[in-house]
């Protein structure tokens, strides 16, 4: 079968990773990636952060019409048949309904960020797909009223492309990669983090991170200066390098999961280290007893932290049951035969 996998060029490769697990169960697979970087998209960003932003929303039509005319000149190239679309923003209802019920190709929507907060037209756009696919159930309730009866659980996989164990020498504590950008979107993101991490850096703990947006917290988060940082985004082979460096991977959800949790989370399982998880009651679905440690609060985290710095065989063992666990359950593969499954094709 072929499958046109679309979404966002990040510093991870979301449509990468899924277009990897449909090729591992046999299938053809061609990617479109939807943020283009061009004119129109620079200018809006512009315009967004100034007293002009009222024109922001102009742009942004043009750059999605812009963008959803190359993707129809994709399907008809590619000619699938079967299209997953992750995120989507760029995508009107109305050209959502033309691939659906004139092109008659099913095509369904991976919805990885809150709908109600990531695009004003997002909600209504997401109404014409043939189903959706949710990383948080908290999202279910409200998208069902859009797309009845097609809604469905979905959690992130891990990159097994990049995210392995290589066997390097243990030089950190603790290691982290993500945001901690202040300003919104992000600064809910920005704020928990920076608030968790200055909680290890005050117990004395050593801490690498890659962390867009650290430098904005030093005022806040003084102790943040002190560990060792880079003030940026780094790809997954570097993040895996991060991780195989460190005696503990620190995994924290974004706030707007409300139930469901962070990709990291496999992906750190994958770099074979042992790591400590925000918890989220989707990990006692994702994950059975003893392959995952979680924490619900600083003072947890500080002390088992602590602890399973000073057992080391205790902490290897977990982070081995945890890999063994994610490589057999929560794979590329692993999803994209859930995807087709339930979308019987």
């Amino acid at each position: 079968m072929k499958i046109l996998i679309t979404g966002v060029k990040w510093h991870y490769d979301l449509p990468g990773i899924n277009a990897l697990g449909f090729q591992e169960i046999g299938h053809q697979t061609e990617i479109f990636y939807d943020n283009p970087s061009n004119w129109l998209l620079k200018g809006s960003k512009i315009l967004s952060r100034t007293p002009f932003r009222n024109f922001n929303n102009q742009l942004n039509n043009k750059y999605r019409k812009e963008v959803e005319g190359k993707f129809l000149d994709k399907i008809q190239e590619f000619k699938p048949d079967f299209i997953f679309v992750i995120g989507g923003a760029q995508f009107s209802y109305k050209m959502i309904k033309k691939i659906k019920d004139g092109y008659k190709i099913p095509i369904v929507n991976f919805v990885v960020d809150d709908p109600a907060f990531y695009s004003r037209t997002l909600f209504y756009d997401l109404s014409a797909y043939s189903g959706l696919f949710v990383i948080d159930r908290s999202w279910m309730t409200v998208l069902e009223f859009f797309n009845a009866n097609h809604v469905y659980y979905l959690p992130h996989a891990g990159d097994s492309l990049n995210f392995k164990k290589i066997g390097l020498k243990k030089e950190t504590d603790i290691a982290f990669a993500g945001s901690l950008a202040l300003r919104m979107p992000n600064a809910p993101s920005g704020y928990l983090r920076a608030e968790i991490l200055n909680a290890l850096a005050e117990a004395g703990l050593k801490i690498k991170t890659y962390s867009p947006g650290i430098a904005d917290t030093f005022e806040e988060f003084p102790a943040l200066k002190n560990i060792e940082y880079y003030d940026e985004y780094k790809n997954h082979e570097e993040v895996n390098k991060l991780y195989n460096e460190a005696q503990i991977v620190l995994s924290v959800h974004s706030p707007q999961l409300k139930t469901g949790i962070s990709p990291r989370v496999f992906d750190a399982a994958l770099s074979g280290t042992f790591q400590l998880v925000q918890y989220e009651p989707e990990l006692d679905e994702l994950f059975s007893k003893g392959t995952i440690k979680f924490f619900k609060n600083t003072t947890e985290l500080v002390d088992l932290a602590n602890y399973y710095l000073r057992h080391g065989k205790e902490r290897e063992e977990t982070a081995k049951k945890t890999m063994d666990w994610v490589l057999e359950n929560h794979q590329p593969k692993n999803r994209a035969k859930l995807i087709l499954n339930i979308c019987k094709i």
